[in-house]
C-alpha cells in the first residue's frame, strides 16, 4: 500500500484508514498472513518491554517491524496482521524497506473501548526504532464487545491449526476490518471534547496524547513536552494556567481512572494492573489509589463484577 504525499502533513489519514480497512477486509485478498506470538511469558516484567490489558492488532502497510517477545522475535512486513494478546510483553523496532517508509495501522481493543491509530515515519525523517503515532480515531465504545469477541476468537487459532480453522481466522479478521470501515463513518458518534483542548492547541494535543496512550503506556511530562515541541517547565506552567490543575496531577488522575476501570471490569490482579498503568511498585500504586478514591484496590475489586 503506497503512501500518498511526501510527508506526514500531506497525508489524508482518514482516507488512509478507509483504504487500509478495505484492503484487509477484502474477501478476495489472499496476500494477508495472520501472525501470533508464541503463548509463553505472559505478564513477565522485562526491561524495555510493555504489556497491555487489551488486544492490539497490527496491520502492516509499509516497511516492517521486529517484535521482541519473551520466547521469540517476530518480523511483520507489508500485508501481515499481528495479533498481540493481553499480557504479552513486547518491544517494537520499526524499519523501512527498499527506501519505502514505515507505516502500520493498529487496533487497540478492550472490553469498553476501541481506538485505531496510524503509526509511521515519512520521507521528511528517519524511521524511529519505536513507531510513533500520527493519527488516532475512536470507535463507539458500545461496539467494543463485538470487536473484542471477534479478535479473541481469531487469537485462539494457532499457527499449526487446520486449513479450515485458518480460513475462519482470516474471515474473522476481514469482518473486523469491514465493521471498522462502517464504524469509521459513523457521524452520530462524536467523542466529548475537552474545554481546554478548544482553548489551546498544545494543551489539546497533550490531553489527546494522554488519553490515546493510556491503554498502552502513559507518556511522562518530558515525553509530552518533546512531542509538543517545548520544555517540560513551560508545558507544566501552561497546563496549570489553562486547566487549573498541574500536569503531573492530571496524568496521575488519568492513570487512576484507567486503573479503576481495569479493577472493575477485567480479571487481572492488582500488581498486573499497577504495572500496566506505569507503577512498578504496587504498594505505592495502592496508596495513590486510596488517596483518589477513598478505598483500596482490593476493596473495589472484591465488590466488582469482572468480565473475562
Amino acid at each position: 500500500m503506497r503512501i500518498e504525499g511526501t510527508g506526514s502533513k500531506d497525508i489524508d489519514y482518514e482516507a488512509l484508514l478507509n483504504e487500509t480497512m478495505r484492503y484487509f477486509g477484502d474477501d478476495d485478498n489472499e496476500k494477508t498472513t495472520i501472525k501470533l506470538p508464541f503463548p509463553e511469558g505472559f505478564w513477565k516484567q522485562l526491561p524495555g518491554h510493555f504489556f497491555h490489558l487489551n488486544y492490539e492488532v497490527f496491520m502492516q502497510t509499509e516497511g516492517g517491524c521486529i517484535f521482541h517477545f519473551p520466547e521469540e522475535d517476530m518480523t511483520i512486513k507489508e500485508n501481515d496482521i499481528l495479533i498481540v494478546p493481553p499480557g504479552m510483553p513486547h518491544l517494537e523496532e520499526a524499519f523501512s524497506s527498499q527506501r519505502r517508509a514505515f507505516q502500520n495501522v493498529v487496533f487497540t481493543v478492550g472490553e469498553r473501548y476501541i481506538t485505531i491509530h496510524v503509526a509511521g515515519t515519512y520521507p521528511e525523517g528517519k524511521t524511529p526504532k519505536i513507531p510513533e503515532r500520527h493519527y488516532v480515531r475512536k470507535i463507539n465504545p458500545a461496539k467494543a464487545r463485538l470487536y473484542h469477541s471477534m479478535i479473541h476468537a481469531a487469537a485462539q487459532i494457532r499457527p499449526d491449526a487446520s486449513p479450515d480453522e485458518k480460513k475462519l481466522q482470516k474471515r474473522l479478521m476481514r469482518t473486523v476490518c469491514q465493521a471498522a470501515l462502517i464504524d469509521l463513518s459513523d457521524s452520530d458518534y462524536n467523542p466529548p471534547v475537552d474545554e481546554a483542548a478548544t482553548r489551546n492547541r498544545r494543551i489539546g494535543m497533550v490531553i489527546e496524547l494522554i488519553r490515546t496512550h493510556m491503554h498502552s503506556r502513559c507518556p511522562t511530562v518530558a515525553e509530552l513536552a518533546e512531542k509538543t515541541h517545548c520544555t517540560p517547565n513551560y508545558l507544566s506552567g501552561l497546563f496549570r494556567k489553562e486547566t487549573g490543575e498541574s500536569l503531573k496531577n492530571y496524568i496521575n488522575r488519568a492513570k487512576m481512572e484507567h486503573a479503576k476501570n481495569l479493577l472493575e471490569y477485567t480479571p487481572y490482579n492488582i500488581s498486573e494492573i499497577a504495572w500496566s498503568c506505569g507503577f512498578q511498585d504496587a504498594a505505592y500504586f495502592a496508596r495513590l489509589f486510596r488517596k483518589h478514591f477513598k478505598c483500596n484496590p482490593h476493596e473495589l475489586q472484591s465488590r466488582s463484577v469482572r468480565v473475562l
